[in-house]
């Protein structure tokens, strides 16, 4: 299975996913990896986990 990075933009209410990892991002919030092949499910996780409110979109990392 291979990790899939999530990052958090908050003005635009996006998660993004990327299965590399992504260090001068200065513009995105480190959300957490998981090896869950389901990008729904992991940031349920990861909203439910730091108690953060719902309605992010959800998209891979152009």
């Amino acid at each position: 299975m291979e990790w899939r990075y999530y990052y958090l933009d908050d003005h635009s209410k996006t998660v993004f996913y990327t299965l590399d990892e992504q260090e001068n991002r200065h513009d995105l919030i480190f959300v957490g990896m998981s090896q869950n092949p389901n990008p729904k499910m992991a940031v349920a996780v990861f909203t439910h986990k730091d108690r953060l409110p719902g309605g992010y979109k959800i998209r891979p990392l152009p």
